[in-house]
């Protein structure tokens, strides 16, 4: 009977001690508990700001990766544009007789339209991504040559307005002058030629798939008839 009474004795030592611990435990968390939840909290946070701070660039998107190994290039309306290797360098060159008739100029040219004279080499400190020669209308008055940036902007030539101003059939100084970027357009990704009902116009494909008409963009310049 002793021995029994000696284990019931011990047996209740370790109840008080485990009741004690739990006391204790129970009070730390209480006093502490403003503590301990902020950090939970923060931790939250954190995770939740590192799921919505991903963002989609334009840079990111794929391209044709032949681009970096042949360049891009694009011909309209008697004028070329070849960007190199690099995207950084478009060389402009243009055949007389195919301009001239183009734009209704009048120039006295030969009849051979395949041979192209180079005017100038523009060098961007941004990489071209696509090169575009065409405008909006239904006459090659808006004919224009775009540069599509690796940063989602466009750059924008008016080739008839730089013709008139800069280009001159027996002047060997041509040059094809960048007039910057075209104002509020922005995170492109592609431009598109597109024609409805006999109307031609150029639309630029946003990093978000919404597409916008450049008519108004291209107008709003000032250097289109």
């Amino acid at each position: 009977m002793e021995e029994k009474k000696k284990g019931n004795g011990g047996l209740i030592v370790l109840v008080v001690i485990l009741l004690l611990a739990c006391v204790g435990m129970g009070a730390f968390i209480f006093i502490n508990k403003d503590k301990i939840f902020s950090s939970d909290s923060t931790i939250v946070k954190n995770e939740k700001k590192g799921t919505n701070d991903k963002t989609t660039k334009c840079t990111d998107i794929s391209y044709d990766l032949n681009t970096n190994e042949y360049g891009l290039g694009n011909r309209a309306g008697g004028v070329s544009v070849l960007v190199d290797k690099t995207r950084k360098n478009a060389t402009i060159s243009y055949n007389a007789a195919t301009v001239s008739s183009t734009f209704s100029l009048g120039w006295v040219s030969g009849a051979d339209t395949s041979i192209y004279e180079s005017i100038d080499t523009k060098k961007f400190d941004k990489k071209i991504t696509q090169v575009l020669i065409d405008g909006p209308g239904q006459d090659a008055s808006n004919l224009s040559v775009l540069y599509l940036m690796e940063d989602g902007t466009v750059e924008y030539i008016p080739l008839l307005k730089d013709i008139n101003d800069n280009w001159g059939q027996q002047d060997n100084a041509k040059k094809a002058n960048s007039y910057g970027k075209l104002n509020g357009v922005k995170d492109i990704i592609s431009l598109i030629p597109a024609e409805a009902d006999g109307y031609h116009t150029i639309l630029a494909r946003q990093v978000d798939g919404t597409v916008i008409d450049l008519n108004e963009a291209l107008s709003a310049t000032g250097n289109y008839n």
